[in-house]
């Protein structure tokens, strides 16, 4: 990602979203499932799944209604459309900030709202006369919200916590229930550095046993939600440079 602040209150990025993944027989019923950004191929039945690709181009925007620093709150808006192989995203953000003590502890929520297209081609290995057997457009909203906290306990340092409750809707419908189709919850603690030219952010979580599935599928287990897009552990590491 490249992003450059075209004024003091908005900055325009563009990105290249690469993925790599390897799977193999989940948990639930020993099948092999590939990952939401390979809905264009198939994995056989107990095999090993192991493939990259780029996903998609997308260009972010962000703009700062309210300053976090000098208002009594922070607000932003995010916009990111994305565009791949077979698939179309658009992405958009609200974010709130609150700081205190002299900007060492902040509080930051972000919710977030991206409706997605993917032409799927038939599944080789799908049952007949079902709708995986043939050519198929899929159209899904995610809807997730998200609340962290940081402190700076050192120069350049600073630790916290995050939550977060992902949520996936069958079509653009986000409060019809009949269109529910699973939902997670995650959490886990950050660690953060940030000097005068880069910073590291090491984040950690874990799926809470709170999950849900409307669809009726076999993918929850001992309250944990094993579908395509909720992993169980999650480790993210940002890298960053400013010049």
């Amino acid at each position: 990602e490249l992003s450059y602040g075209l004024r003091d209150d908005f900055q325009l990025s563009g990105k290249l979203n690469y993925d790599w993944t390897r799977a193999r027989q989940n948990g639930v019923d020993r099948s092999t499932t590939a990952p939401e950004p390979y809905s264009a191929y198939f994995a056989a039945p107990a095999s090993t799944f192991d493939r990259g690709h780029l996903v998609g181009v997308s260009v972010e925007g962000i703009y700062r209604i309210l300053s976090p620093y000098i208002d009594p709150v922070g607000l932003a808006v995010y916009l990111e459309p994305t565009f791949g192989d077979r698939f179309i995203e658009a992405e958009a953000r609200l974010i709130l900030q609150k700081n205190f003590y002299d900007d060492r502890l902040v509080l930051a929520a972000n919710l977030k709202y991206a409706p997605e297209i993917r032409f799927v081609p038939a599944d080789p290995y799908a049952a007949p006369g079902t709708v995986e057997a043939r050519s198929n457009t899929n159209i899904e909203t995610d809807l997730n919200f998200t609340v962290g906290a940081s402190y700076r306990f050192a120069p350049n340092w600073s630790a916290g916590w995050e939550f977060a409750n992902e949520r996936e809707v069958n079509g653009w419908a986000v409060f019809a229930r009949s269109q529910w189709m699973g939902n997670a919850y995650y959490t886990g603690p950050t660690l953060h550095y940030g000097g005068e030219h880069f910073f590291v952010t090491l984040a950690a979580e874990e799926q809470l046993p709170w999950s849900n599935n409307y669809m009726h599928d076999p993918v929850i287990y001992r309250g944990r939600n094993y579908d395509v897009d909720f992993e169980r552990y999650r480790v993210r590491l940002k890298l960053g440079w400013y010049f």
